[in-house]
């Protein structure tokens, strides 16, 4: 096997830095907002990218307009298998509007490039494809690398990584994801539980409201109001992540102006995205509908909170009915032990000159669908991380030129080891 540094410095200087910045613009240029999720062109110029490299890949797809974009690499000896995942979909752009920078135009403007998925995650995807690109030119690297390019990360993934892991049975030591993340890596995410709450009543006309009872806006206030309750609620961490769990809390501490936001992480957090009641104003509403967004800490199951929910409506009499929706997943982590996320932070600190810290996340992300299936993951990625989903979203050039060559020194320092 060739030595570890060798091969270092020969695919560092095999990551062309400007043709990096010229692939993740190209990528913006692409609106591929989900929804609806148009993702034909984005895929179509990748695959177009990869041929022109000489890279085999391959499409799969759960639905027809889904296309998931593989292309494997095995070296001469055996070894590790490292997966690189990344999403070529992204939120929508809003009202352009209130955009800076034309949210499509993949512009570079003084040390940034700007648009929609700059820093979520696409500047993260040309990362990964540029160092996929430059391994699969070294003959002596050991091992197996997968470069897997999804849709449907920003709806749940269904029909992205959580289908192509089940569908192929993959199988791998580790799995890097370039979502944003900056200095710190995160190799954990809280679970999610979406639901529809629905409250009914009885119509009647609006001048006899509140003599007359039964509306279904008011009982839904109620629920609400009950709902969020569940804030104040302590749970037991599994004692396995107590460290990690307080290093995320104090990043949290360090880096947001919020007091107690620390709380996000081992608590129950509860956000009432959308309510639809009523058809007239003088008419007391006989429906109403809201759809809520919780984010369970780790431990907690799904089956624990729609239990606390249940009996806490059952105790103040609120009648409402629960619907579970699209998106729940239950928390899950990889421990800092593990081979790929030694080899990310040591990478992370080396390239940097600083303290990199593996962390808990608040959100949630593909991630799962890697970790159900017992492969350790992480996930590492330039980002400007107050901008994501918001209007002006841009990621440092520098940035993304350097995470590119950290991906190339994380591929070897894995799969060399």
């Amino acid at each position: 096997m060739a030595d570890k540094k060798y091969l270092e410095r020969k695919i560092l200087n095999l990551i062309d830095e400007e043709a990096v910045i010229k692939l993740a613009a190209d990528l913006i240029k692409f609106p591929s907002e989900n929804p609806p999720g148009n993702l034909k062109e984005i895929t179509d110029y990748v695959c177009n990218y990869l041929s022109e490299n000489n890279i085999e890949y391959k499409i799969k797809e759960a639905e027809k307009g889904w296309p998931i974009i593989i292309a494997e690499m095995e070296g001469k000896e055996p070894g590790k298998t490292l997966i690189l995942n990344g999403h070529l979909d992204v939120v929508p752009a809003g009202d352009k509007s209130k955009w800076e920078v034309e949210p499509f135009s993949g512009e570079v403007r003084g040390e940034y490039l700007h648009g929609r998925g700059a820093s979520d995650m696409k500047a993260g995807a040309a990362g990964i494809i540029a160092a996929f690109k430059a391994a699969s030119q070294l003959e002596d690297l050991p091992g197996k690398l997968i470069l897997m390019l999804v849709p449907d990360e920003e709806t749940g993934g269904h029909l992205g990584s959580g289908w192509i892991v089940k569908e192929e049975d993959f199988t791998a030591d580790g799995c890097l994801i370039a979502e944003p993340s900056k200095q710190d890596p995160t190799i954990g995410q809280k679970g999610s539980c979406w639901l529809k709450l629905v409250t009914r009543g009885i119509p009647g006309h609006g001048s006899l409201s509140p003599a007359v009872k039964g509306n279904a806006i008011l009982e839904m206030n109620r629920a609400v109001e009950a709902l969020y309750q569940i804030w104040e609620e302590d749970w037991e961490m599994p004692k396995e992540i107590e460290e990690i769990l307080e290093i995320s809390k104090d990043y949290l501490r360090e880096n947001k102006s919020t007091p107690g936001l620390e709380r996000i992480l081992d608590h129950v957090t509860v956000n009432v995205g959308i309510i639809n009641g009523g058809d007239k104003v003088n008419k007391i509403p006989d429906y109403c509908e809201a759809e809520i967004d919780m984010r369970l800490p780790f431990g907690v199951k799904t089956e624990e909170i729609l239990a606390w929910i249940k009996n806490k409506f059952k105790e103040e009499g609120i009648k409402a009915e629960i619907e579970s929706l699209r998106w729940n997943s239950e928390a899950n982590y990889t421990l800092p032990d593990e081979e790929i996320v030694r080899s990310v932070v040591n990478c992370a600190e080396r390239f940097s000159g600083e303290k990199s810290r593996a962390m808990f996340q608040w959100a949630s992300s593909d991630a799962r669908y890697f970790r159900e299936k017992g492969i350790a993951t992480i996930q590492f990625g330039p980002a400007e991380l107050d901008g994501i989903h918001s209007y002006n979203e841009k990621v440092k050039v520098k940035e993304v030129k350097d995470y590119a060559k950290m991906y190339g020194a994380i591929i070897v320092d894995f799969l060399a080891q």
